[in-house]
């Protein structure tokens, strides 16, 4: 049985061939009208949602220790890095969000999984 108030977090990187800094993000996300916190010392930037939730974004080293992934990070040219949480009932909510983030800051988001797929681009989100 699952609860009504159980959380299913799902977990993105946004990966960028850009130097793509939390500020950056930031300006990025203020133009849609969400309420944003960043801590720029620790590279995170939160944004609040109207139901409560939040999506995390914390900045990683694009280094990975599987070298499957390392090639994928290498062969896109990764240069910047960041985990994504988002809670999956908030997807459709903030699709917009990383949207613009794509239009405006270039990369790409894709799924913490073993091949970073479904990965999703500025034609998977622009709906």
């Amino acid at each position: 049985m699952i609860k009504k108030n159980e959380k299913h977090p799902l977990n993105l990187f946004y990966m960028s061939p850009n130097n793509v800094m939390v500020k950056d993000l930031k300006e990025v996300i203020d133009k849609g009208g969400k309420l944003v916190q960043v801590w720029e010392e620790l590279r995170v930037l939160q944004i609040e949602l109207p139901n409560g939730n939040t999506v995390d974004f914390e900045s990683m080293k694009p280094e990975f220790k599987d070298p499957s992934d390392g090639a994928f990070i290498k062969n896109r040219n990764i240069n910047s890095l960041y985990a994504v949480t988002v809670e999956e009932e908030d997807f459709n909510e903030v699709k917009s969000s990383l949207y613009k983030i794509i239009e405006e800051l270039g990369g790409f988001f894709c799924t913490d999984s073993d091949d970073f797929k479904p990965i999703y681009q500025m034609e998977d989100l622009n709906s």
